[in-house]
């Protein structure tokens, strides 16, 4: 293939690649999928110098990346290599997301979700993100009951954040979570606040859920 000079396709094309190996592919100078090649966590590039540096200036450019949501289609195509992603108010409350895996961008340092989003999700996970330091949640998100003191239990309905070894702030708004079973927060060595719900009032974060917090050995309030 030394005489290639485009690589393109359409749709979700390699949209999960785990690893990507470019051998032999002198003459490439048009990539579709630069930024994914660039987030793969498992690269190798062998007499493609040309790629390679495209790879390394996408690389740098997503050091201080930010990507706004206002859609589920936005969340699903955001570049794996963000650094930040910032969830506006009122979005991604379709009926067929049920899950979100936010471990698939590894470079993440902030993740900010606005008030009344992600309604129908039933798992939310934030596991192994080495680079991740603030997580902040506005109100009434992750949950059905918004405002409502009546949250019947849903053993579906997860949130799970561990082995986020940088992690220092976790800070979640009111109704919040009230309708999910379990919070499993576990082995945040840098964790320094955390702050779920409103201390001046009700708020029904996790209401039915069974708490556990492990390995923290920083100050928390």
């Amino acid at each position: 293939m030394k005489e290639l000079e485009g690589l393109t396709g359409s749709g979700k094309t390699l949209k999960r690649l785990e690893e990507a190996i470019l051998v032999d592919l002198p003459k490439l100078r048009e990539c579709a999928f630069i930024d994914i090649f660039a987030s793969s966590p498992l690269l190798r590039v062998q007499n493609a110098s040309k790629l390679r540096v495209k790879i390394d200036e996408q690389r740098m450019k997503s050091e201080n990346s930010t990507a706004v949501i206002a859609s589920s289609r936005d969340l699903e195509s955001a570049y794996r290599g963000v650094c930040a992603l910032v969830v506006d108010s009122r979005c991604c409350n379709d009926s067929e997301l049920k899950a979100i895996d936010f471990s698939r961008f590894s470079n993440l340092r902030e993740l900010r979700v606005g008030d009344d989003s992600f309604e129908n999700v039933e798992e939310v996970k934030l596991i192994g993100l080495t680079e991740l330091r603030r997580v902040v949640i506005g109100e009434n998100s992750f949950t059905k009951r918004k405002n409502d003191e009546y949250f019947p239990k849903n053993p579906d309905r997860h949130f799970y954040l561990r082995n986020c070894e940088r992690l220092t702030d976790l800070k979640i708004g009111y109704f919040s979570f009230c309708d999910y079973s379990v919070c499993e927060i576990d082995n945040l060595l840098s964790l320094e606040v955390i702050e779920i719900g409103d201390l001046n009032g009700m708020s029904y974060n996790f209401y039915h859920a069974s708490l556990e917090l492990k390995s923290v050995s920083q100050r928390m309030k």
